[in-house]
C-alpha cells in the first residue's frame, strides 16, 4: 500500500473531522456496513473530496491509492459537493418504475374488475381482461400481490369495502349504534310498507313453513300469511293477493325489504341491468316503488325485525307448544285472528303511535276491516 493509502487508513480508523456528516455509531468494518448505512457512505464520500481536495495531489495521482476510489467516480463527488453542499453526498439513486411492471392504466383496469368480480382468480381475470389489457396471469397475480389482495378471502374483503359495504365486527357495531337514533321518515300511512320473510320452523308431514310479513311504517299495521317455500311465485301471490286485499283503500306505494331471493337475484338481471325477477315486474305492473336495504344491515328494516320476535314468543310458540296443527291453512287462519288482535286491541307505547292501536293510524277516516 503507499503512503497516501496508510494516511487514508488511519484517518478512517481515527475517525471524521468536525465539518463531516455525524452518525451515531461508529463502524467496526467499513466493508459490512459502508453500503447498507446511508450516512456512511455519505461521510465515506465527503472523506476522500475534503482530503483530495487538501492534499494538493492530482486526481490521477490521488486515486492510484487503494481505498480512493476511480476518477469518475471522485469527479462525480466533487461536482455533487459543489452543487448541492452536503447533501449532495448521500445517495441519489433514481426511484424507477420496474421495465417489466404492469403499467398504471391496466392496473386501474385490473383493480376495477376485482371490485366486480371479486371471487375470480389471476387466471380467470387474465382470461376475462385479455381484450382489455396485455398482461398474463404472473403480471395479475403480481398486481394483486401488491394491494395485498392475492388471496380469495382478503379480495372479498376488500372488494365489500370498495363497494361501501360494512366488514368488520366493530364496523357492524358502530353502524348498528348510529342507526338507533335514525327512523324511516314516513308522513302518512301507506307511504312505506316494511316487508319481510322469516323461517317458523317444521311441521310434521310438511316441512318448513315461513311467513311473508308486511308492516305499514307510519301505523305498525301489520299484515301477514304462512307459506311452505320461500321463493319469488310465493312473493308475489302474497303481495297481489293479500296485502294489497288487507290494505284496503290506504293503498301500497313502496316496499322496503332486505336483498333475499325471494324479491330479487342478481341471476335476474338482464345485459340491460334491468332486473327481470317476477316481483319486480309485479311491483312495476302494479305502479308500486321498491327499496333495499344495505346487505348486513337488518336494522335498517328493523319494524319487520322487531314484529318477526313478537310472533314468535306472543303467538307461534305458545300455538305450537299447546296444539299440533295437521295443515299450515289452520295454524294461518289462527295467526289472521291474532292479527286482528294486534292490530285492533293491543296498544302500542313506540315513539310512533304513543299508546294507541296501529288500526286507529292506519285507517284514520276509513273503514275499519271486518274480523277474518
Amino acid at each position: 500500500m503507499c503512503y497516501l493509502g496508510e494516511v487514508c487508513a488511519r484517518e478512517w480508523k481515527r475517525g471524521s473531522p468536525s465539518s463531516m456528516i455525524e452518525f451515531d455509531e461508529k463502524p467496526q468494518r467499513r466493508e459490512e456496513t459502508l453500503m447498507d448505512d446511508p450516512t456512511l457512505a455519505a461521510r465515506h464520500r465527503q472523506y476522500h473530496v475534503t482530503t483530495f481536495q487538501s492534499s494538493g495531489l492530482s486526481m490521477r495521482a490521488y486515486c492510484r491509492s487503494s481505498l480512493a476510489p476511480c476518477r469518475s467516480t471522485l469527479a462525480k463527488w466533487i461536482r455533487r459537493s459543489r452543487e448541492e453542499g452536503i447533501s449532495g453526498f448521500l445517495s441519489q439513486k433514481p426511484n424507477r418504475r420496474p421495465r417489466n411492471r404492469t403499467s398504471l392504466e391496466d392496473e386501474a383496469k385490473i383493480l376495477e374488475y376485482v371490485k366486480r368480480e371479486p371471487g375470480h382468480g389471476p387466471l380467470r381475470i387474465a382470461s376475462e381482461l385479455g381484450g382489455e389489457i396485455e398482461v398474463g396471469h404472473n403480471g395479475v397475480h403480481g398486481v394483486l400481490k401488491r394491494h395485498g389482495i392475492n388471496r380469495h378471502r382478503t379480495r372479498l374483503e376488500w372488494a365489500r369495502r370498495a363497494n361501501g359495504e360494512i366488514v368488520t365486527q366493530d364496523e357492524l357495531e358502530t353502524a348498528r349504534q348510529r342507526a338507533k337514533g335514525r327512523h324511516v321518515e314516513v308522513s302518512s300511512p301507506g307511504e312505506v310498507w316494511g316487508q319481510d320473510t322469516f323461517l317458523i320452523g317444521r311441521l310434521k308431514g310438511i316441512g318448513r313453513i315461513y311467513h311473508y310479513l308486511a308492516v305499514d311504517l307510519a301505523s305498525s299495521y301489520a299484515v301477514a300469511r304462512i307459506y311452505t317455500a320461500r321463493n319469488a311465485t310465493n312473493a308475489c301471490d302474497f303481495l297481489e293477493n293479500h296485502l294489497l286485499d288487507k290494505s284496503c283503500m290506504v293503498g301500497v306505494h313502496r316496499l322496503l325489504q332486505d336483498n333475499g331471493t325471494e324479491y330479487t337475484a342478481a341471476r335476474w338481471k338482464g345485459q340491460s341491468g334491468n332486473c327481470n325477477h317476477p316481483f319486480h315486474a309485479l311491483a312495476q305492473r302494479l305502479g308500486i316503488g321498491l327499496t333495499f336495504i344495505k346487505p348486513r344491515h337488518p336494522w335498517t328494516n328493523g319494524t319487520c325485525e322487531r314484529l318477526h320476535q313478537t310472533l314468535l314468543r306472543e303467538f307461534y310458540q305458545p300455538a305450537l307448544l299447546s296444539k299440533i296443527y295437521p295443515s299450515i291453512e289452520e295454524l294461518d287462519y289462527e295467526l289472521q285472528l291474532y292479527l286482528y288482535w294486534y292490530n285492533h286491541r293491543r296498544t302500542h307505547q313506540g315513539v310512533r303511535l304513543r299508546g294507541r292501536t296501529p288500526a286507529s293510524v292506519f285507517f284514520a277516516g276509513q273503514c275499519h276491516l271486518g274480523e277474518p
